[in-house]
């Protein structure tokens, strides 16, 4: 059955079988027709295998079908998180215009839902406008979400966007980096995130060299 087919591809997925992933979801969207309820999760974990394999074009297919699936069902938030995906899948494309149109259409209603989900929208668009060479305004972003992020005593994912933050701030502001990546390897090491502090420590150190520390 149609049902089935989606199970199995998700399992396959799940295991990083991308091309059995897509072959059974293929299936299970042919076989499921207008069936929403069981047709957009389908379409959402096929945009995932195709986003993993590269297939871009088809990943951004599937999540805006997906996002009027979600439209017609009248589940907004989701709907948004569609749409800021397909955002990502256009980033990742090199389609700035494209990106950014979509992760701010979304960000509308991910803002109503949640500080913590606008700030992840956030999170994706300051890489947006950063390779827009639209620098200021993605190390603006970066800082809000830090401290949304901050706020609800999200450790990690505050460190992680304040190592964003750092890495851009190197190439303009190196001793505003070094306080930033110190920031981040701080809170990565208060949730003995040894790795990611290290790479904090990495910036930081990189920072104190640029700006002339140890001269």
């Amino acid at each position: 059955s149609a049902m089935l087919h989606g199970q199995l591809g998700l399992l396959a997925l799940e295991r990083g079988d991308l091309v059995e992933a897509v072959s059974w979801l293929d299936r299970g969207i042919a076989g499921i027709g207008d069936d929403q309820e069981h047709r957009t999760p389908m379409l959402i974990n096929r945009s995932v295998a195709h986003m993993q394999a590269g297939n871009l074009a088809a990943a951004r297919a599937d999540l805006e079908r997906a996002a009027a699936d979600y439209a017609a069902s009248g589940d907004d938030v989701e709907r948004a998180m569609a749409v800021h995906n397909a955002g990502y899948v256009a980033l990742q494309e090199g389609d700035l215009v494209t990106a950014l149109h979509f992760m701010s259409e979304a960000r509308g209603v991910m803002e109503q839902a949640s500080a913590v989900n606008a700030a992840i929208c956030d999170l994706d668009r300051a890489e947006v406008l950063r390779d827009a060479g639209l620098t200021s305004e993605a190390e603006r972003a970066l800082d809000r979400v830090a401290r949304v992020f901050g706020a609800h005593r999200m450790l990690q994912a505050r460190g992680e966007a304040e190592l964003h933050l750092a890495r851009s701030q190197l190439a303009h502001d190196p001793a505003r980096a070094a306080r930033t990546a110190a920031g981040a390897a701080k809170r990565f090491r208060s949730v003995a995130a040894d790795a990611w502090a290290a790479q904090a420590d990495g910036i930081r150190m990189r920072a104190e060299l640029t700006d002339g520390v140890f001269d």
